[in-house]
């Protein structure tokens, strides 16, 4: 038996169909049925003639819904808008199902009964840190005694579905980003503020002084440690780093921008960026 965490889609957008339906349920629709692909090598050629820009790392994901998950295994779905993990087992073989289950246009599905629901915060720091990776599927077994403490009831927690049955808001959205659970921020930045509240939380680390956050062009006046000493820096702050052209600003105004996403491909070479959502993996282990 064996445990694995599989995500309700992007912030959690499916979570509701996963708990109606009873299923668990990964992306990728424009793949066929699997159920008659023998090999990962054969389920690489389908994923480069359906769309390259896929990449493989999808591959591997796939596989294993299709074919390593196996009834009884374990599974744990988090909702990032309440803070709470579901858990239930697999009781049925992966099955390619219609186009649409309620909202969710996910076909490849397993079977799920879920038994417990229950808060995040009950579970330990590292199992914590783990909720908060980015990969949509990924095994757990590492935290199996936590996971089984909970279905046994020897840790407290919510029964699933609890006793009030709240009706759904027509085209409800989650509107809070990604999961994140790093020292004290529950989820990602969405936008500008949030990329600087998480940068105050690691610009000492970093090596990075701040002297003034203001309100015009740069954002904030700091200092960055090159070989012991101390050397001046103008700071913008972005959450993704092309709004920095798209806002106006002059390069030549600022040394550094902090943003949570990089994708300014022309972005001059005298400007440093600081890419908070690639940057945030070095610190997550030292919490």
């Amino acid at each position: 038996m064996h445990y694995w965490l599989i995500r309700a889609g992007e912030k959690g957008k499916y979570f509701s169909e996963f708990i109606e339906h009873g299923v668990v349920a990964i992306g990728w629709s424009e793949l066929p049925s699997l159920d008659r692909i023998s090999s990962k090598s054969e389920l690489k050629k389908i994923f480069t003639a359906k769309h390259k820009a896929w990449g493989m790392s999808g591959v591997g994901q796939v596989w294993t819904f299709a074919k390593d998950i196996q009834k009884n295994d374990v599974v744990i779905t988090p909702n990032p808008l309440t803070r709470t993990i579901y858990i239930g087992r697999v009781v049925g073989n992966y099955k390619y199902g219609p186009k649409h289950l309620g909202d969710m246009p996910f076909r490849h599905t397993r079977t799920v009964i879920w038994e417990k629901e229950v808060s995040r915060d009950i579970f330990s720091r590292d199992m914590k840190y783990c909720l908060g990776a980015l990969q949509t599927l990924f095994n757990v077994d590492k935290y199996s005694d936590e996971i089984e403490n909970v279905l046994e009831g020897k840790t407290s927690g919510m029964s699933a579905g609890g006793r009030i049955k709240f009706p759904k808001k027509p085209k409800e959205e989650v509107t809070i980003g990604e999961p994140l659970d790093f020292a004290g921020m529950t989820n990602a930045p969405i936008e500008e503020n949030g990329v600087i509240f998480l940068f105050g939380k690691l610009h000492e680390r970093m090596g990075v002084r701040i002297k003034a956050i203001r309100k015009g062009f740069p954002d904030a006046m700091g200092e960055v440690w090159i070989k012991g000493k101390l050397y001046p820096r103008r700071i913008e702050f972005e959450y993704k780093s092309s709004n920095f052209k798209a806002h106006g600003h002059d390069p030549k105004g600022c040394d550094i921008i902090v943003c949570w996403e990089h994708d300014w491909r022309d972005c001059p070479e005298d400007i440093f960026v600081i890419e908070l959502k690639s940057e945030i993996a070095n610190y997550i282990s030292e919490e």
